[in-house]
């Protein structure tokens, strides 16, 4: 064992200001211009579709792990995104045009509200068939003989 070389420690070494200065912007809390805003977020932006596009594409086509590694990364950009676009300025958003999410309506609650069918049109929806009371029956052939006179 002697005759083998101690093997130098690989490590890279900091001066004390290199720490201080990591120490300092690692997480900075400094408010950025909206200029700078609107720029991060089309950063972010366009990570999270690079992240969608390879998800979609290759999803079928890969194995297993590598389908829950592009899943999670969709997910997490998406949530990136949305956490991001929460904390933008308002300047931020009208440059960008982002407005309010829109508001979610319970289904059940638009059903009893609404009566009115956005199908139907103007006449049917103003008619009242309340005092109809036949029923209606008849084969194909009749109606194909009705169509005809």
């Amino acid at each position: 064992m002697s005759s083998q070389k101690a093997r130098p420690n690989n490590k890279k070494k900091y001066h004390s200001k290199d720490k201080r200065f990591y120490r300092k912007h690692k997480n900075s809390s400094q408010k950025l211009s909206p200029d700078k805003e609107v720029q991060k977020y089309q950063n972010l932006f366009d990570q999270y579709l690079n992240a969608r596009r390879k998800y979609y594409e290759k999803f079928s086509i890969v194995g297993i792990k590598q389908e829950i590694d592009l899943e999670r990364k969709f997910i997490d950009h998406r949530k990136n995104l949305i956490k991001f676009e929460k904390s933008l300025s308002t300047e931020a958003k009208i440059i960008l045009g982002i407005t309010e999410p829109p508001i979610v309506y319970n289904t059940e609650t638009i059903k009893s509200e609404d009566s009115s069918s956005p199908h139907l049109l103007k006449s049917q929806s103003e008619s009242d068939f309340s005092s109809d009371n036949e029923e209606s029956s008849g084969s194909m052939e009749d109606y194909l003989k009705y169509k005809k006179t």
